[in-house]
């Protein structure tokens, strides 16, 4: 559909195939969502980053399997699809003052009674 044939397959080809695909919580595809990086084609085998909101993504594999899914069917020639699923955590001024070089924080509470 969108890689047709003996053409070469283009950036274009991959951004409109992952264009299908929607964030299972956000309710908009990933494309528009700027969550696709880096994308590269060499011949018939295309790499891309995803970068998740949060490393703990309970849906990580879920957008994994649906960017493999749409681009090996919107590009029927794709041989090898390599996908890298990262994560950015934003953070303001503030927090990296306050924490020196963390990133995450992970509180435990307990309560009984």
């Amino acid at each position: 559909m969108f890689g047709f044939g003996a053409n070469k397959i283009k950036e274009s080809d991959v951004l409109d195939a992952l264009r299908t695909v929607d964030d299972p919580d956000l309710k908009k595809d990933l494309v528009t969502l700027n969550m696709i990086k880096n994308i590269k084609v060499n011949d018939k085998n295309v790499s891309f980053t995803v970068e998740l909101t949060t490393p703990a993504c309970p849906l990580k594999e879920k957008i994994e399997t649906d960017c493999r899914n749409a681009v090996k069917l919107h590009i029927p020639e794709v041989q090898e699809i390599k996908i890298n699923m990262t994560s950015s955590v934003a953070f303001s001024g503030f927090e990296k003052k306050m924490l020196g070089g963390v990133k995450n924080v992970i509180a435990i509470a307990s309560g009984k009674g």
